[in-house]
This record gives structure tokens, C-alpha cells and sequence, in this order.
């Protein structure tokens, strides 16, 4: 199964995907989806571990580019591999974030279509509040070579 919602937020990309980047204030708009909580210490890097809810991720993939920035995050439990993409990219003088989750395994193939609509409400809730703490973080100034 593939979800996907991209919401349109009154930052710049680096002020988002500051906010995306610092793990421990996920609380305070990942909760819909469950408790985040850190496996591994330090900064996010690849192989950073955190759980969410009940499965524990990896960031298989990061990338921060100039035009875009793009995290991947890997899990697997009870029955499904979950895959999670976020990109944060630059739109008319804001920021688009998308949030792009594709699940995979037995579990979704025999529960997906009853458990699919629940999915895309937490994901809404959990993107709309990624939107009001993007929003109400602390703006980041784009750095110019002189």
C-alpha cells in the first residue's frame, strides 16, 4: 500500500527540515502515528534508529541538497516493512513537505483495505501538525557566500 500528503508550509526548506531533523520535539506532532522515541544517541545520520509507535526505524537515506532535502527511514514489524519518504522542497517563495509511506507484507495485503482509511487520517493529523510546528519554529536565515 502507498499513502501519500504533501502540505504547504510558511517556512523556508532549511527552518523545515530543521524542524524534520530534531527527533526529540517529534511529540509535539508525530503522535498520531505513536510515541517517538530515540533508539540510537547522537544526530540523525544514516543508521540513526527511533521507534515509532511499535516498530523501530533506520534512516536508510538523507540527503540536503540546496533545492531539496530528502529523508528515508526503514522499518519492519508485525507482519510489514514500512518505508517512509520525506521530502522538503522549495514552492513559490514557501516550502512543500511530503510525507510518502509505503507499506509492504502480509499484514497490509490482508488488512490494508480495513486498516488503510485510519492510516491516512493519522497521516493528515501527523502532517498537519508537522505543518503548525514548522510554522511556529524559530525562522532560519538562508546563507549567502559574499
Amino acid at each position: 500500500m502507498r499513502f501519500s500528503r504533501t502540505v504547504e508550509i510558511k517556512q523556508s526548506p532549511r527552518s523545515v527540515w530543521a524542524t524534520l531533523m530534531d527527533f526529540d520535539r517529534w511529540d509535539k506532532w508525530a503522535t498520531p502515528l505513536g510515541a517517538p522515541r530515540r533508539v540510537s544517541t547522537g544526530a540523525w545520520d544514516l543508521g540513526w534508529r527511533g521507534r515509532l509507535g511499535n516498530t523501530v526505524y533506520e534512516i536508510t537515506e538523507l540527503i540536503d541538497e540546496t533545492t531539496g532535502k530528502r529523508m528515508i527511514w526503514t522499518g519492519s514489524g508485525l507482519g510489514q516493512t514500512t518505508v517512509w519518504t520525506v521530502l522538503v522542497e522549495p514552492m513559490r517563495g514557501k516550502t512543500e513537505a511530503t510525507f510518502i509511506v509505503e507499506t509492504s507484507g502480509w499484514m497490509p495485503a490482508l488488512l490494508g483495505r480495513w486498516t488503510g482509511k485510519g492510516f491516512e487520517k493519522k497521516l493528515k493529523d501527523t502532517l498537519e501538525g508537522f505543518r503548525r510546528e514548522a510554522e511556529a519554529s524559530r525562522v532560519i536565515p538562508k546563507v549567502t557566500q559574499g
